[in-house]
């Protein structure tokens, strides 16, 4: 049995119900403890666990289970601004308040230990919106999970730091498209390791953009462990060579497109809508000397371009080079196309720090 505000057991319920869900557990439990004066929300996933501890009055020691969805519709049609008390039942977990109004949420038989933090052998700290801003930025680039898939070190960022600079780059791909980032003295460790998307989307749903996180990696060398405040988080680190990609970045192609940037979002996000289904095909046309985006039979758009070296028709898929012109965040992107359908090379000279990789498709 205890007491907890209804605000604070919403806002713990929301962020780890959202973290389980990026995480992409299986049967999705969440596992609810009490501690000395604390309760802890938890999960244990395959590739990453999630802990939050939050104060509470803690009246008599219980330990249950419930699912992710059986938790969360209850809690949040508890009042606001409500002292709530939570005792359990042998099938249920009632959340009383007022006088004697109960909601009851449905516990499982399932059973899980706390986290175990592994030995840490070494530990680094992240200043506020480093882990959010990594995240946000390289994910879209990564590959989804697949079972069975020929190189799973692209299910995530892969982080390497330069022996003799210290500099640190950070690159995601997912074969169709990519990114590298300078991120400079950003801490990491010696070896090269990647963190796969669904646990660094999980991590973030639970640890707020505006706090300094320490991550340090376990003994072994097989894990990750995130720690900001009440909130602990064990990922899997995932092993694999990860693909040289720097290699296929060309600034020296044929042709170098210089595109206002704003001007080409919307031209993506104009093909999206009208291109097909399973299909955002945005062709490049030269016509009469001039440059047009075409899809056949439906738009013929004259582009406002400036083109270096010898003008060459491409094709790409507008959705992956809209994700890849967002991340420079600058006035102008250009491009550099080669004609043998080689990746297409996005690059902006007020954001030198970032490369970006587009395939090409058939005309």
């Amino acid at each position: 049995m205890l007491e907890i505000e209804s605000g604070t057991l919403m806002d713990v319920v929301g962020v780890m119900v959202k973290s389980a869900r990026k995480a992409l557990l299986g049967e999705k439990h969440l596992f609810i403890k009490t501690l000395k004066n604390q309760v802890s929300f938890y999960f244990n996933g395959a590739v990453v666990s999630i802990e939050k501890r939050v104060n509470a009055k803690i009246i008599k020691q219980f330990e249950i289970a419930t699912t992710v969805p059986e938790i969360e519709k209850k809690v949040f049609a508890l009042p606001k601004d409500e002292t709530i008390q939570l005792s359990v039942t042998k099938s249920s977990l009632d959340m009383t308040w007022g006088r004697g109004s109960t909601i009851s949420v449905e516990i499982t038989k399932e059973k899980s230990p706390l986290i175990e933090i592994p030995e840490l052998i070494e530990t680094i700290t992240w200043g506020p919106g480093t882990l959010h801003g990594i995240t946000g930025l390289m994910i879209p680039f990564a590959a989804p999970f697949t079972s069975g898939m020929q190189n799973p070190s692209t299910v995530g960022p892969n982080f390497q730091k330069d022996a003799l600079t210290g500099e640190v780059f950070v690159r995601s791909t997912d074969t169709y498209k990519g990114i590298t980032v300078n991120a400079g003295n950003l801490e990491w460790f010696t070896d090269q390791m990647t963190i796969d998307a669904a646990s660094l989307n999980a991590v973030c749903k639970v640890i707020p953009p505006d706090v300094e996180v320490t991550i340090g990696l376990g003994e072994g060398k097989n894990f990750f462990v995130f720690r900001a405040g009440d909130t602990t988080a064990v990922a899997q680190i995932i092993n694999g060579t990860y693909p040289n990609i720097d290699e296929v970045y060309n600034t020296d192609a044929d042709s170098a497109w210089h595109f206002d940037r704003l001007e080409l979002l919307e031209l993506c996000r104009r093909v999206k809508k009208l291109g097909a289904v399973y299909e955002s095909k945005l062709e490049v046309r030269l016509i009469n000397n001039k440059a047009y985006a075409v899809i056949p039979d439906i738009l013929k758009q004259q582009l406002g371009v400036a083109i270096d070296g010898t003008p060459v028709e491409f094709a790409v898929n507008a959705e992956y080079l809209e994700i890849a012109t967002n991340v420079f965040r600058a006035e102008d992107v250009t491009l550099h196309v080669p004609k043998n359908q080689r990746p297409i090379t996005l690059v902006s000279e007020e954001v030198p720090s970032i490369k970006a990789l587009v395939a090409q498709v058939r005309l």
